[in-house]
């Protein structure tokens, strides 16, 4: 699953991507799988906001 998420400030995006994570962290759980999942965003704050990386990081690609 590849998702994109964007929109204004104050549309409650860290919200549904943390509501997401723990839903899918309660499945792996109960499956006794680690959490499949990586979190990355452009820029450092929205990283910082949704607990990840940002995609240059992640991937390691040099700017």
């Amino acid at each position: 699953l590849l998702l994109n998420l964007d929109g204004q400030g104050s549309t409650r995006k860290t919200y549904a991507i943390k509501v997401i994570t723990s839903t899918i962290d309660s499945i792996t759980r109960a499956l006794g799988k680690k959490l499949p999942i990586i979190w990355c965003a452009l820029t450092k704050v929205a990283a910082f906001l949704i607990l990840g990386k940002t995609i240059y990081s992640t991937f390691r690609i040099l700017i």
